[in-house]
């Protein structure tokens, strides 16, 4: 939270993985990776971490939504990053392959970072199919509830070593994990579709975690 330093943070709990990422546009910046700012970081956390053998890794989020239609969910929020997409030619694709290229040149060759979490590009993955932005995003920084899962199933096969998923075994969102849908009186039924795009994107994310991977689920199911 705003409340809480990063020295706080750190010396909250001793961590044995601590994850990094970078700020909304700055990440498909190759000037954000070249400066000394990420090492001042990083040599900052070490000076200060409880647990000397702790590790760090990288997140790499999605790129933010540009679809008019959250603005129409949320009309008094205007999308603060319009402008942020103007020298990617207004394109969030270009914005993620800026991200992705960002990340392979500068974080996959730091010794410092032992692994990636490529949610973005499981969102990006998802995306690819019938789902639209407004399945995958609550508003124009945050993932929806379908969003979280997707990135939390990257996080969780990331950070145990799983590098393929055989099932979805999650039937439901529970309440207290739900955060775009308004009745969160009951859990949030996953259907079978959303299960298959699920454990399709996170695969696919962990076998090509800084390239998109076309869905093969391109047709929404009849209702």
């Amino acid at each position: 939270t705003p409340d809480v330093t990063m020295y706080e943070a750190i010396r909250y709990d001793n961590w044995d993985v601590i994850v990094m990422q970078g700020g909304v546009f700055e990440l498909g910046y190759e000037s954000t990776f070249k400066t000394t700012h990420m090492q001042t970081i990083i040599d900052y956390v070490n000076q200060n971490k409880f647990n000397k053998d702790a590790v760090f890794v990288w997140h790499m989020p999605w790129s933010f939504p540009t679809d008019p239609e959250l603005q129409a969910m949320h009309p008094h929020t205007p999308n603060p990053f319009i402008n942020g997409y103007i020298p990617f030619n207004n394109d969030r694709r270009a914005f993620y392959d800026a991200m992705a290229k960002c990340v392979n040149d500068y974080i996959l060759t730091n010794d410092t970072f032992v692994e990636l979490i490529p949610s973005g590009t499981a969102i990006e993955n998802a995306l690819s199919s019938y789902l639209v932005e407004k399945d995958l995003h609550r508003d124009y920084v945050h993932v929806s509830d379908l969003g979280r899962v997707i990135s939390s199933y990257t996080w969780y096969c990331t950070l145990a070593g799983i590098d393929h998923l055989d099932e979805i075994k999650l039937d439901a969102i529970p309440r207290a994990f739900l955060k775009s849908t308004q009745d969160k009186s009951t859990d949030r039924p996953l259907t079978d579709a959303e299960k298959d795009i699920i454990l399709e994107s996170v695969n696919n994310a962990l076998k090509t975690p800084l390239e998109m991977t076309q869905s093969q689920y391109t047709e929404k199911p009849a209702q």
